[in-house]
C-alpha cells in the first residue's frame, strides 16, 4: 500500500481521537526503535497571557491588512484557538501525532517535501508553466506587497503564542506561516478558477503537511495555519484597495491563462 502524508495525518488524527476519549498513548509506544525523541527548547517559555500587543506594534506597517483588527480576532475571538501548552493532554496528543508522521515518513516523502515549491507562483504545478512572475508583472508586484503583510501577520501571531519549533531552537511555530500562506493563496485562486478548488487545496495541504514530515512543525501548527490563511484571505478581500488591485490581477491572469485542465494532485 502506498503511504501518503495524508494517510499519516489520518493516523495522527485517530490518535487524537483516542486521547480525547481517555486513551493515552505515549510517544515511546509508537515511535520507531532507535528514533530519538527531541525535546522542545526551554529557553523562552510559551506565552501564558495572550494579548494583541504584537499586532498593535506593527499596525501602521501593513498595506492592506488592519493588524489591530486581526489581533483582536486572534486573541479575543480565538479564530485559530490557543497553541497547546506543554503538560496538557492536547500537547501530548499533538506531540504524539508529530512523531507518528515524522517517524513513518518514507525517504521518498522526505525527498519530495525538501523539493516542494512554496509561494503563490508554486501553483504553476496546477495552472501550468505560464503561471510565473516573469509572465505576470502586475500579479508579481501585488503579491510582493501581499507577502509583506502576510509576514507581519503571521510573525505577530507566532510572537503572541510563542510555541517553539519541535526540532530546533529559535523562532516560533504556531501558526505555521507555510500553511497560512498556502491556504491564503489557494483561497484567492478559487475566485479565478473555481473548478480547480479541490486541486488548489490539496496542493496547499500537501505543502503544509511537508513541514511536519521534515520535523519543523506540530500538526496543530498546520491546522491553525490553514484556518488563519482562510481568515486573512477574507480580510484582504474585504479591503476596497486590495479588491481593486486584485480585480486587475485577475484580469492579467485570465488573459494569459483563460482556462485550466484539471490536473490530479497526489
Amino acid at each position: 500500500m502506498k503511504i501518503t502524508s495524508s494517510y499519516l495525518f489520518l493516523i495522527a488524527f485517530i490518535f487524537s481521537v483516542f486521547l480525547l476519549g481517555g486513551i493515552s498513548l505515549s510517544a515511546q509506544e509508537i515511535v520507531v526503535p532507535g528514533m530519538p525523541i527531541e525535546k522542545n527548547s526551554t529557553q523562552d517559555p510559551p506565552a501564558t497571557v495572550i494579548t494583541s500587543e504584537h499586532f498593535k506594534k506593527h499596525a501602521g506597517e501593513t498595506i492592506y491588512l488592519n493588524l489591530s483588527k486581526v489581533g483582536d480576532a486572534v486573541v479575543n475571538k480565538l479564530i485559530i484557538g490557543k497553541a497547546p501548552q506543554p503538560g496538557t493532554p492536547a500537547f501530548a496528543a499533538d506531540d504524539t501525532n508529530r512523531i507518528v508522521v515524522y517517524a513513518n515518513a518514507t525517504q521518498q516523502q522526505i525527498d519530495q517535501a525538501k523539493a516542494a515549491e512554496y509561494g503563490f507562483f508554486s501553483f504553476a504545478s496546477i495552472l501550468g508553466s505560464n503561471f510565473k512572475a516573469e509572465q505576470l508583472p502586475q500579479t508579481a508586484a501585488l503579491f510582493n506587497q501581499v507577502n509583506a503583510d502576510l509576514k507581519l501577520s503571521t510573525d505577530a501571531a507566532k510572537d503572541t503564542f510563542r510555541r517553539h519549533h519541535p526540532l530546533r531552537d529559535g523562532g516560533f511555530s504556531y501558526p505555521s506561516d507555510h500553511a497560512a500562506n498556502m491556504f491564503f493563496y489557494a483561497r484567492l485562486l478559487t475566485e479565478i478558477y473555481p473548478a480547480q478548488a479541490k486541486e488548489f487545496y490539496q496542493y496547499a495541504r500537501q505543502v503544509s503537511q511537508d513541514r511536519v514530515i521534515l520535523g519543523g512543525h506540530y500538526p496543530a501548527d498546520i491546522v491553525a495555519g490553514e484556518a488563519y490563511g482562510f481568515y486573512l484571505a477574507t480580510e484582504f478581500l474585504s479591503n476596497p484597495s486590495f479588491q481593486q488591485k486584485w480585480n486587475e490581477v485577475k484580469s492579467e491572469i485570465t488573459t494569459l491563462i483563460p482556462s485550466v485542465s484539471t490536473i490530479p494532485v497526489e
